[in-house]
């Protein structure tokens, strides 16, 4: 009689394939390392996952990918045109929708940690790249609400894209280094009002910086 493949086996394998993922990439992977990560036989491992390729593509669904994405988005939507985030009730979306990437991010951590910083020549490769420009289009959108007065020539527009950047890498190191959820929490929390902060420093800026070409008005 054939052997039925075991539940507990196959998820043992995948999350193996994540924590390999998150720590070496794609290219480091290999079914041997996965296998003795998982406590298994590469022989096993062949019993649920014909290949690499497929074991890849079951370890980081692409509905997991997009929906990281969306949640990422979902915050900045979440803002509307507010322009001090600190005065938000606290069932205000936006705090909601910060906490949902966060829980997120926690249940998924090691698929996290390779799209944002590990996924280099897989097919995420441009994940976070992707993300980052997204997030800075959104941006602008919000500044064009909250801040209308605000001109964001090419100059500020590739400001942001630094910005954004480092945010979305920022987001990683912290899944990396810290371990604990509370301490994740805490980090990235902290991270948000310093990214929040700077983005408000930075279009009453160009405002200012809008008037003084404007000139003093008539």
């Amino acid at each position: 009689m054939a052997q039925r493949p075991k539940d507990h086996v196959r998820q043992a394998i995948l999350d193996a394939a994540r924590s390999e993922l998150a720590a070496h990439g794609l290219a480091g992977m290999t079914l041997a390392t996965v296998a003795a990560r998982a406590g298994t036989s590469v022989g096993n491992v062949y019993k649920y996952f014909p290949g690499k390729d497929e074991l890849f593509q079951a370890a980081i669904p692409t509905d997991l990918v997009r929906e990281l994405e969306a949640k990422l988005e979902e915050r900045v939507h979440a803002l509307g045109a507010n322009r001090d985030v600190d005065r938000l009730a606290a069932d205000h979306p936006y705090r909601a929708a910060s906490s949902d990437v966060v829980t997120f991010a926690l249940a998924h951590r090691d698929a996290v940690l390779f799209l944002l910083g590990r996924s280099g020549g897989s097919p995420h490769a441009a994940f976070a790249d992707r993300v980052a420009g997204r997030l800075t289009k959104l941006a602008i959108t919000y500044a064009e609400g909250a801040y209308p007065a605000a001109m964001l020539g090419a100059g500020k527009r590739r400001a942001l894209l630094r910005i954004y950047g480092g945010f979305v890498s920022q987001i990683e190191a912290i899944l990396r280094d810290e371990h604990s959820e509370h301490s994740v929490r805490a980090a990235l929390e902290h991270l948000s009002d310093y990214h929040l902060a700077g983005l408000r420093a930075f279009f009453r800026a160009a405002e200012r910086d809008t008037d003084q070409r404007r000139g003093p008005s008539k």
